[in-house]
């Protein structure tokens, strides 16, 4: 049954639309409360992560720390969604 849900979800399209919703509910789930109160949006396109913040000083650290972060999720999702992120 798994597989005919992975098929009609790779035939329809909205394989990039499920990861990018792990990767939201990962953010969730890693980050601190505070820093995600801070975050306005988080896109993912092909392996590229971006993320909107609202706070210029958490822009600056996490400008510093975009393998990290990378690294964290993909290794929270089990899995490398993850290439790049990019921090707006």
């Amino acid at each position: 049954m798994g597989d005919v849900i992975a098929e009609w979800v790779r035939l329809h399209g909205l394989g990039s639309k499920l990861d990018e919703a792990k990767v939201r509910a990962a953010w969730e789930e890693v980050m601190p409360p505070v820093i995600v109160s801070k975050t306005r949006k988080i896109t993912v396109q092909k392996g590229a992560m971006m993320v909107e913040l609202d706070s210029a000083p958490l822009k600056e650290e996490f400008a510093m720390s975009k393998g990290r972060i990378a690294d964290m999720l993909n290794e929270h999702l089990g899995r490398n969604l993850i290439d790049r992120v990019i921090i707006r």
